[in-house]
């Protein structure tokens, strides 16, 4: 598989489970996500969360650099990506952008 697809497929995987972890309500993940960031007015935010983890799940921006990293890992791992760093980077960018893009689009 060339390089260029690669860094298109793990950009697009970041993109999508940054979705699920930052946005989606798929109710296991938003269950989790509620008790995180305590969003839900019916849901008390559980204690020990920290402030800066709250803030990590709910945005996309934090969050999808943790998640292209993960990804990357993987990919790393797997397939043996060269430049993993730089994949890294335009992976969380690129799927941050385009949560960014499909929330302006919704509006």
């Amino acid at each position: 598989m060339s390089f260029g697809w690669l860094l298109l497929l793990v950009t697009v995987a970041s993109y999508r489970l940054t979705r699920l972890v930052a946005v989606d309500t798929f109710p296991p993940v938003q269950w989790v996500r509620d008790r995180l960031t305590g969003d839900d007015p019916l849901v008390t935010r559980w204690r020990w969360v920290p402030s800066w983890l709250s803030k990590l799940v709910s945005c996309v921006w934090c969050s999808s650099v943790w998640v292209a990293g993960g990804v990357t890992l993987a990919t790393t791992i797997w397939l043996g990506l060269p430049l993993p760093l730089l994949v890294w980077a335009t992976a969380a960018s690129g799927a941050a952008w385009i949560c960014h893009l499909e929330d302006y689009f919704e509006r």
